[in-house]
């Protein structure tokens, strides 16, 4: 059953980041700190909110969730990735029954394998590059 009043989504943006690794291709996976209220302890994405600044200085949205996608994942991976190289696969909104809500754009971006992540160790705990089968696999063992 539908709330009366959902919540409005915000506008967020994330991105796939993967590497050809020794293994083949990997993606990149961090790990929110636990005391977090969204997703405390869980593997994620790199990602987050889309800054009403970011919206003001571009075209449109979709061109302000690669300026964010590009900045979050600068912030928690201190990965540089550029707007030009993000190839969008989904916008996708979370359904009305949450809590909280995001408008979120996915996007895939890569790096080469040689790139080196860094975690703050306060937002981000840890992080983990993985075969996308061996993350599914590591998911549904409830891991």
């Amino acid at each position: 059953m539908l709330p009366e009043n959902p919540v409005s989504p915000k506008p967020a943006a994330t991105v796939l980041v993967g590497r050809n690794g020794k293994q083949g291709f990997e993606v990149l996976l961090l790990l929110r700190n636990k005391a977090f209220a969204f997703a405390g302890g869980v593997w994620v994405f790199p990602g987050g909110k889309i800054e009403k600044h970011e919206i003001a200085a571009t075209a449109d949205e979709m061109e302000a969730a690669k300026v964010a996608a590009i900045r979050e994942s600068q912030e928690e991976t201190n990965l540089k990735l550029e707007t030009e190289g993000l190839i969008f696969f989904r916008h996708w909104t979370t359904p009305a029954v949450e809590p909280r809500r995001y408008a979120t754009y996915f996007f895939f971006g890569s790096v080469e394998e040689a790139a080196i992540v860094s975690v703050d160790d306060s937002e981000i705990k840890d992080h983990l590059w993985i075969h996308p089968q061996a993350a599914l696999d590591r998911f549904k063992a409830g891991q």
